[in-house]
């Protein structure tokens, strides 16, 4: 989009308009540039700038290599057309950069009369004004004392005179100019006048006549007698207010962010490098601290992308009422901010800071009629003790906005130099991870499912293990966040079910009754490509009944886009799978999303179960979720039972499954086949009766 901005800007300059970098290559063009040179888009751009230069004596280089950002430079020279022809041209120069990418702005006026009109004073004034009448600028004449002899109709004008006739004898005072402006004017004519060189490209901001403003930009010339004596100012005024209203949209494209006016990533760091600049001369702290919205993608998959743009534009309001003016706060792309404190007294302010910002962050936004809640995570890094400039103290503060996250999300953290050696332990980690699959690093094991009733075995969930060739076993705590991050997931979870039906298959095979192996599923599983039909490929591959597969998701990974995630669920269910929220209770979905998933079973998480009998608020808890359930005729199944004190609150309040320590750990195939056997009592036609002693 900001391309197409920048693509629209540059077009509409009236000039020609070339950006190129520092080695003179053509990166961008407009139309004018074109039909002035008479080349086409691609032909322009496949040239150095410096070849299209008439004169290619190495000067345009030389200016352009002395430029430095906020320091334009005017150059009078020609620029070469297709056919061979010059084309005089005052050529303005000015650097800028875009992602961190050092590129040159040249703006090229075309000086329509090749040669100036300044060599005498004797030139007959009738015909001095038929050439400029047609002229598209403002040109003016006087004589020695600013009193005005001639001008074209653009001119009087703006002048606020009836026609040109009407300007003859009068000075700058006379006209409709501010006494200001008028005084700009003559001193300038001074200047011309007593040194004999011209003034070229001053830039000056006018009322005009019309009570409209415009920026102008004014080159006078002396004018000469035959004797070669100075008599006279000859002036083109060119109105430059478009291409200046073009330069202040592509610098503020260049250095803030439109869809909230924060400063970009740019601009953060010039400011940060002067902050750092400034503390060190007066042994001085700095702050910078990063912040990312928790679970923001949510939002915007949930409520829509407008929803999402308008929330993040009053956070910006909120979080940039809490600063203080010298204060910086910087959009860095999505849902991320970073904060500079460039005057930090005591070591603690910063958490201070960190910390109100969290505590406003957690206030409710009304957006659209409804009241969204938030969290953040924040990172912060100080100058000198955490970097010595700015790439490194973002660098450190994101490090330490990672570590937040990972220990619970909204709350803050300050950096510490063991941060780097864990994101690096991570780094290595996830690069492991890549390779994993296709070393055949990946296990899987089985946590046996019981009926409460009556002990029978009905299932198995599935549980991918990493045995990692130097760390040996990896916790899926560890690997699984990391896996869903980097997209692993996606090929992890299709291995997970293709290698969990081939199991089921073996078992069949076997001469086991059809008990069922659920799969736990990533919701960005369901959003990539058409699972569905993934599912019922593998189901295919590897002969197995529908009935003896099962897939979990969460209710949060639902949550995630909820109609889509319902419409490939509904698909897999026509299959005949098996259908489960696992982990329920820890997301967020309200009764009326609950009606409308197409599932079999609620699982209540471990962490739920593990007080029941001591918790009364977890009691309640599962009670309330068992009795839900019921009402929508749903199974239940609930997680990391290990005492039989437990058992009992569950089968007391008629929750039909269990699965945890208190029946078996995860299980390797082969031991699963032994637990199956110790257990079982007699196969009654599809169902396994177990002896498993409840």
């Amino acid at each position: 989009m900001e391309d197409c901005r920048i693509r629209y800007l540059v077009d509409y300059a009236a000039d020609p308009f070339f950006v190129h970098n520092l080695s003179g290559q053509l990166m961008e063009v407009n139309q004018e540039a074109c039909s002035c040179l008479g080349y086409d888009r691609d032909e322009i751009l496949s040239s150095n700038i410096e070849q299209l230069d008439a004169a290619q004596d190495g000067t345009l280089r030389q200016l352009w290599s002395r430029l430095s950002p906020g320091e334009p430079h005017n150059y009078i020279g020609a620029l070469k057309h297709r056919d061979g022809s010059q084309i005089p041209v005052e050529i303005r120069l000015e650097l800028y950069h875009k992602n961190s990418q050092p590129l040159v702005l040249a703006m090229a006026r075309r000086l329509f009369d090749a040669q100036p009109p300044v060599k005498t004073m004797n030139r007959d004034r009738e015909v001095l004004k038929a050439l400029v009448e047609n002229l598209p600028h403002y040109v003016f004449w006087k004589d020695q004392n600013s009193v005005y002899q001639g001008c074209n109709s653009h001119f009087a004008r703006i002048a606020g005179v009836a026609s040109p006739d009407d300007i003859l004898g009068k000075t700058d005072f006379d006209l409709a100019w501010t006494r200001e402006e008028a005084e700009f004017f003559r001193q300038r004519d001074r200047e011309v006048i007593q040194l004999g060189l011209p003034l070229m490209g001053v830039e000056q901001t006018q009322h005009q006549a019309s009570g409209k403003t415009a920026t102008l930009r004014l080159t006078k010339v002396p004018l000469t007698n035959d004797e070669g004596d100075i008599d006279g100012v000859l002036g083109i005024f060119e109105n430059i207010t478009k291409q200046k209203q073009t330069q202040d949209r592509l610098h503020l494209l260049s250095q803030y962010d439109s869809l909230t006016g924060l400063p970009n990533q740019t601009l953060f760091r010039d400011r940060t490098e002067q902050a750092l600049a400034r503390a060190s001369r007066l042994k001085e702290t700095v702050a910078v601290l990063t912040l990312d919205l928790d679970r923001f993608n949510t939002i915007n998959n949930t409520l829509g992308r407008a929803v999402g743009d308008e929330l993040l534009k009053v956070i910006t309001a909120r979080l940039s009422g809490m600063l203080r003016a010298d204060d910086t706060i910087a959009k860095m792309g999505g849902d991320s901010f970073t904060l500079l404190l460039p005057t930090i007294r005591q070591s603690d302010d910063a958490p201070r800071v960190a910390a109100k910002l969290l505590e406003s962050l957690a206030q409710p936004f009304r957006i659209q009629g409804q009241d969204l809640y938030l969290s953040a995570s924040v990172g912060i890094a100080l100058y000198p003790s955490d970097g010595q400039d700015a790439e490194t103290l973002v660098r450190n503060a994101s490090t330490a906005l990672n570590q937040a996250k990972e220990q619970g999300r909204n709350s803050y953290r300050l950096y510490a130099p063991a941060m780097n050696s864990r994101a690096l332990g991570r780094m290595n980690l996830e690069n492991d991870l890549y390779r994993a699959l296709e070393r055949d690093e990946f296990i899987l094991n089985f946590q046996p499912q019981i009926e409460t009733k009556n002990g029978t075995l009905i299932g198995a969930e599935a549980l991918v293990r990493w045995m990692h060739p130097i760390r040996g076993l990896v916790s899926p705590v560890e690997f699984i966040p990391l896996a869903e991050e980097t997209g692993v997931i996606v090929p992890l979870g299709e291995w997970v079910l293709r290698q969990s039906c081939r199991q089921a298959r073996v078992w069949l095979d076997s001469g086991w009754p059809a008990i069922r192996i659920s799969v736990n599923l990533a919701a960005r599983q369901l959003r990539e490509g058409n699972f569905p039909a993934l599912v019922k490929s593998i189901l295919e591959e590897e002969n197995l009944p529908a009935s003896c597969l099962g897939l979990e998701i969460t209710e949060s990974g639902i949550m995630e886009d909820v109609d889509a995630a319902i419409d490939a669920l509904k698909e897999i269910k026509a299959l005949g799978v098996h259908l489960s929220i696992d982990d329920f209770g820890t997301g967020y979905s309200s009764l009326s999303y609950l009606k409308r998933f197409p599932v079999d079973m609620v699982k209540i998480d471990r962490s739920f179960v593990m007080d029941i009998t001591s918790e009364k608020d977890d009691a309640a808890i599962v009670s309330a979720v068992i009795a839900m359930a019921e009402t929508l005729s749903l199974k239940v199944l609930a997680e990391g039972v290990e005492t039989s004190e437990q058992l009992e609150f569950l089968r007391a309040r008629n929750c039909h499954k269990i699965q945890g320590y208190f029946i078996s750990k995860p299980l390797a195939a082969d031991d699963f086949g032994a637990f199956y056997q110790r257990h079982k009592c007699a196969i009654n036609g599809d169902t396994a009766v177990c002896s498993f002693q409840l």
